[in-house]
């Protein structure tokens, strides 16, 4: 619950134009959000660890004409091979040992929504060509069963690999990558747009303000010297170690 609450907190308004940051670069990942809401295109985001992907993907569906129906968030870097297929196509009781009861795989529950997959480079090459078939036709087959089940739903997908290289190197399907990759938005790390570091900053500041002292409290400034450091700095775990550092602070 706690985690929740601090997503919530420090996730930025919903609305294009209020993703925190001036760059150029934050301003080319605004576009092309604008350009992408409305369609009903799969979209690819790709960017370093920590650099924001999830809070793209939920703008993306919040300002588009799903944004009443689900967003359905899915780390595949955090299910075990065996068990993907599971849970994002279900499965019927008796599919295998403990399966005691019908279970509704991610793309059915995200029925006129959005499902968002991050690291989708994770995914077994077997399961690539599952994938696959549900986006060309639009149906799954839960583990166990015998019959289709329609799906609709837009698909994001993010990772922090090069899909260009994996599909050079043989592994990663290339009609998977192209299928995906109809809309392509990528996140630059936050050392390649240090206009962004500061606004990112007073904004998480102001957040753990709000959550740690209630509302209406007053936000520290910042001294002239730690602005100086939070400009120079790198920031090797883009916005996810600025979070940190400020709530360490």
């Amino acid at each position: 619950e706690e985690n929740r609450n601090l997503r919530q907190t420090l996730t930025p308004p919903t609305g294009v134009s209020d993703l925190i940051g001036k760059s150029k670069e934050i301003n080319a990942v605004k576009k092309m959000i604008r350009q992408s809401a409305n369609s009903r295109a799969t979209v690819l985001i790709i960017g370093e660890s920590g650099t924001g992907k999830e809070v793209v993907a939920n703008t993306i569906h919040k300002n588009s004409l799903l944004h009443k129906a689900p967003f359905v968030v899915v780390n595949c870097g955090a299910i075990p091979a065996n068990l993907i297929e599971s849970e994002l196509f279900g499965y019927e009781k008796g599919a295998f040992t403990g399966a005691d009861r019908d279970r509704t795989g991610v793309f059915v529950k995200a029925q006129g929504g959005t499902v968002f997959l991050d690291e989708v480079a994770s995914m077994s090459p077997a399961f690539q060509g599952k994938l696959l078939r549900v986006l060309q036709e639009k149906v799954v087959r839960p583990v166990g069963s015998d019959h289709d089940v329609p799906v609709n739903f837009r698909l994001i997908a993010a990772t922090n690999r090069d899909l260009d290289a994996m599909v050079k190197q043989g592994k990663f399907r290339e009609d998977l990558f192209f299928r995906l990759m109809v809309v392509r938005v990528h996140i630059p790390p936050l050392r390649n747009r240090p206009k962004d570091i500061l606004p990112l900053a007073m904004h998480f500041l102001r957040s753990q303000c709000l959550m740690c002292l209630g509302p209406g409290a007053a936000t520290p400034e910042f001294a002239e010297e730690t602005i100086q450091r939070l400009l120079r700095y790198d920031w090797p775990g883009n916005i996810r170690e600025l979070i940190n550092a400020i709530e360490y602070a």
